[in-house]
């Protein structure tokens, strides 16, 4: 079962990409989790932030699927879409998992485990994936 403090039923909040407005993104995390909450979130990102490739890469934010359209193909599209991008730019691709049970998915892409760190505050244990650039 997933922890609640960081796991949530909300619709997933993406990974800001570029040049994050730091303040706004507290506030926001603040607004949906509360203080406490957001003050894990800020953390649990400057961790994720420790992490990165120091190299030029695409980064894949987070996925999820409901329960029910598991197993559809649907996780693969969005993923592939994420690829194909990053095969346009010309970098590698990287990911983090919180779930084992998703690596396999992700070897199957090509990925390999570059890596793993705990989120602090008793946050979930993360493992690190890259994927070469593809041709």
């Amino acid at each position: 079962m997933q922890d609640p403090r960081w796991c949530s039923s909300a619709t997933a909040l993406p990974r800001p990409l570029l040049e994050p407005d730091e303040a706004a993104i507290a506030a926001l995390f603040a607004d949906l989790l509360g203080t406490d909450g957001g003050h894990r979130a800020a953390a649990a990102f400057a961790c994720f932030d420790q992490h990165l490739p120091q190299s030029p890469h695409h980064y894949l934010a987070s996925l999820g699927t409901r329960a029910a359209a598991r197993r559809q193909g649907h996780a693969r599209a969005v993923v592939e879409a994420g690829l194909a991008d990053a095969t346009a730019r010309g970098v590698p691709a990287f990911l983090e998992s919180s779930d084992p049970a998703n690596h396999g998915f992700y070897a199957r892409l090509g990925f390999s485990v570059a890596g793993t760190f705990a989120v602090p505050g008793g946050g979930p244990q993360m493992t690190t994936m890259q994927l070469p650039l593809r041709r």
